[in-house]
């Protein structure tokens, strides 16, 4: 029903903050008691899915108050009830990240390289690169061979649930795995099935080829690029996108006014400590760490997080530093 009327529940989100709002009572003083009164809410107490049929057809037509609310989006939502994101950026039960859209394979998946990645855009960041390598199935001896191979070490990758300290690798993998789901999205291909640095294959040691998407981009254009330099694409792309931001905030701050991270991904529902086996609680120092490696990974500026003119020149993007110049747009004033 929700794929023929059009609605999408944005990973889980829609459900999530359905619960929240019924179960706080935020439901009985937004929407009026008559609207509150027609909803079955027994046939949802009772765990029937009759209630599906009453509220999805609301949400896909906005009728009512409720539908039209929950039809908007959490950010829309929020903001048209006047409910600080505070409170939802603050509880571990919404998995939500910031401007609407809930964390996408996160800490709860990559630690520290997940919740780098959720910070970088202003919307879901649908990033599999990361989660695909973590989640393969190839034991973590496996995987830390190949993260040895690959990003220079096999401190470059943890077992799910069981991290470590940041280190440099780790921001070099977030760096590789943003700017392949960058190509991805621009050649075509899926980045829930590659990047293919590992494979199932006993006989090839379970090691994948890198280079893959260069090999298929040579073969279906006929023009002969490298892996490096296709990289280099997905970053020019990446580090566009980051300038698009930057200028429509009309603020180059991106480290402390869009790379935010919940406060929940602090938290753990048993008080385990971060780096403690079995928790996905990451530490507030730690992730201050890590967000600088990255920076410097990419070659940004550590304090504002925003590209200096220095790597828009890396990247051929030469022009893009001179309009955010004259916006007074590039990190620490530069020209």
């Amino acid at each position: 029903m929700a794929d023929d009327l059009g609605v999408w529940c944005n990973y889980g989100q829609l459900q999530r903050d359905l619960l929240k709002l019924y179960y706080d009572g935020t439901l009985k003083t937004k929407i009026g008691s008559d609207e509150y009164a027609s909803i079955p809410w027994d046939k949802y107490e009772n765990g029937d899915s009759a209630f599906l049929f009453e509220i999805i057809p609301r949400i896909a037509m906005r009728q009512g108050e409720l539908g039209h609310a929950l039809g908007l989006g959490t950010g829309w939502l929020l903001a048209r009830w006047c409910i600080p994101e505070e409170a939802w950026t603050q509880d571990f039960a919404t998995a939500y990240w910031k401007l609407g859209h809930p964390k996408h394979h996160a800490n709860e998946d990559d630690g520290q390289c997940g919740v780098i990645i959720n910070t970088q855009y202003n919307r879901d960041a649908q990033c599999h690169s990361h989660v695909n390598f973590v989640r393969n199935g190839l034991p973590l001896a496996v995987q830390k061979k190949l993260a040895d191979e690959t990003w220079g070490s096999a401190d470059a990758v943890d077992g799910t649930g069981d991290y470590s300290p940041m280190n440099i690798h780790k921001a070099r993998r977030a760096r590789w795995a943003l700017v392949r789901k960058e190509l991805h999205d621009s050649l075509g291909l899926c980045n829930w099935m590659g990047p293919w640095v590992a494979s199932p294959l006993k006989e090839r040691h379970y090691s994948g080829d890198d280079s893959l998407e260069s090999k298929f981009f040579s073969l279906a254009t006929g023009q002969q690029m490298s892996r490096e330099e296709l990289d280099q694409v997905g970053e020019r792309i990446f580090v566009m996108h980051r300038a698009l931001t930057i200028r429509d905030m009309g603020d180059n701050d991106m480290r402390a006014k869009h790379d935010l991270m919940p406060s929940w991904i602090y938290q753990d529902p048993n008080g385990a400590q971060p780096f403690t086996k079995g928790t996905i609680r990451m530490d507030p120092q730690d992730m201050a760490k890590a967000m600088e490696m990255f920076y410097e990974v990419m070659g940004w500026d550590k304090a504002t997080g925003a590209p200096t003119a220095e790597a828009y020149s890396r990247l051929g993007l030469q022009s893009v530093a001179k309009e955010l110049a004259a916006r007074k747009l590039l990190p620490g004033g530069e020209k």
